[in-house]
């Protein structure tokens, strides 16, 4: 029960952002320069921070946890990707809605929880975000924007080289590669710095929900859109559970079992709103996935979180 009450300030605080929004107290514009800036400063600080906290002793520990969620990822992916292209959705749409079933916001939702737990876990809950996000922004980086631009038909050297500065322009890309050279050079943080970032964690979840909230848009509701829901559903609903099912043939410890039904439960991540809205033909669906993904999840995480404490 205490970690279900973990998840009331998430709801509460999401629920201030779309307040803020309906009463105009906080105008659209307001929400986008703080979308921008959560993912240009605190959100690659945090992702640092938590690739810091890796050593390379724990990943022989970890191997099952990355194989599952490597895996899940993968095949989610590929997956959707493929069943899009079955149904005959243009090759553009396909990429799109795939990149938005995959692509877990795992900063919000996630590591807020993670952080709130006991300090003598953070060595535990930390390298498995820090994990998490590496592999989903390791496949956006490498297969999401290229396909983006194989569907123009356009990949040719010059554009893969444009591929390549648009993919390092991205703070999270770069917040990654940083932090992976940092943790190859086998150096660490200052005791005083790693305790700021940690303290600065649930100011980047609240901050980050507030934009969230005032993203909610209510007219999404009455516009239902069967390829949109059916996205919503695989993220929100179909990835967790196809993580307890994966767990079964390969067994976590207790922390893990609960990082991995956590961290797949978490909805659609705005990056591939913002990069649908540059690359994709159908940018307002991928932002209602996101949209309504984070609305079901916020009703559907206190059930994960007490089925994460039972398995």
């Amino acid at each position: 029960m205490d970690v279900l009450l973990l998840f009331v300030p998430i709801l509460i605080t999401f629920a201030f952002g779309f307040l803020f929004r309906v009463t105009g107290y906080l105008s659209q514009d307001v929400c986008e320069r703080l979308i921008e800036y959560l993912m240009k400063v605190p959100i690659p600080i945090a992702t640092f921070y938590a690739l810091t906290k890796i050593e390379p002793s724990m990943l022989s520990s970890m191997h099952y946890f990355i194989y599952i969620y490597a895996i899940l990822n993968c095949a989610f992916l590929g997956g959707g990707f493929l069943i899009f292209r079955m149904l005959r959705f243009s090759y553009n749409a396909s990429v799109s809605y795939a990149s938005a079933i995959f692509f877990s916001n795992l900063v919000f939702f996630a590591l807020p929880i993670f952080l709130t737990m006991p300090a003598s876990t953070h060595g535990i809950y930390m390298p498995v975000f820090a994990i998490g996000v590496a592999i989903t922004v390791g496949l956006f980086a490498l297969v999401i924007m290229p396909m983006y631009q194989m569907g123009s038909g356009t990949l040719t050297m010059a554009s893969a080289r444009r591929i390549l500065v648009d993919t390092l322009h991205i703070p999270l890309v770069l917040a990654v590669i940083i932090g992976i050279l940092f943790l190859l050079s086998g150096q660490s943080v200052s005791i005083q710095v790693e305790h700021m970032l940690a303290r600065s964690g649930g100011v980047l979840a609240s901050t980050g929900l507030i934009a969230l909230g005032m993203c909610m848009d209510y007219r999404f509701f009455t516009r239902f859109n069967p390829v949109v829901w059916s996205a919503i559903i695989a993220k929100s609903i179909l990835m967790p559970l196809a993580a307890i099912g994966l767990m079964q043939w390969f067994p976590l410890d207790a922390q893990h079992t609960f990082a991995m039904v956590i961290m797949t439960a978490c909805p659609a991540a705005g990056i591939s709103a913002m990069t649908a809205k540059q690359y994709s033909d159908v940018s307002d669906h991928v932002t209602d996935i996101m949209v309504g993904s984070t609305v079901v999840s916020i009703m559907t995480f206190p059930y994960w979180i007490h089925l994460a404490q039972t398995l």
